[in-house]
């Protein structure tokens, strides 16, 4: 099973950023992704301005696990909507494919965009978006 936790501690973001062969972004919150005691990947966002940032959906070097990133970015997204942040951006996703699945479109300004506005409502509306 997959545990997403936060990382509190920036020598730890920088360590897991270095193992993901992705830019460490001390500015940024992240989350980390574990199966057991394997360390699967990280998730780097910024919240500013009202919006939600997202930077890295990364796994490890060695792991290649969708799905984990598809998880890590509803995890940041869904914290971000809690904390009052609707507006949400996927900076240069890597990956086209994930972007789409973890809800983002192309907007007019060919922006990745996401309005999490009643997205994590009950009963599940992504069925809406």
């Amino acid at each position: 099973m997959l545990t997403i936790r936060p990382i509190e501690d920036k020598a730890k973001q920088e360590e897991l950023c270095t193992l993901c062969g992705i830019e460490f972004l001390p500015d940024d919150l992240a989350y980390s992704c574990y199966e057991a005691d394997k360390f699967i990947g990280v998730c780097q966002f910024l919240l500013r301005g009202g919006c939600v940032y997202l930077h890295h959906l990364a796994t490890a070097r060695d792991v290649d696990d969708f799905g984990a990133k598809f998880i890590m970015g509803r995890a940041a997204l869904n914290y971000a909507d809690l904390a009052g942040f609707c507006d949400a951006y996927y900076d240069t996703p890597d990956d086209e494919k994930l972007a789409k699945m973890v809800g983002f479109k192309l907007n007019d300004k060919g922006e990745w965009y996401f309005d999490l506005r009643g997205f994590f409502e009950s009963p599940c509306s992504c069925d809406k978006h």
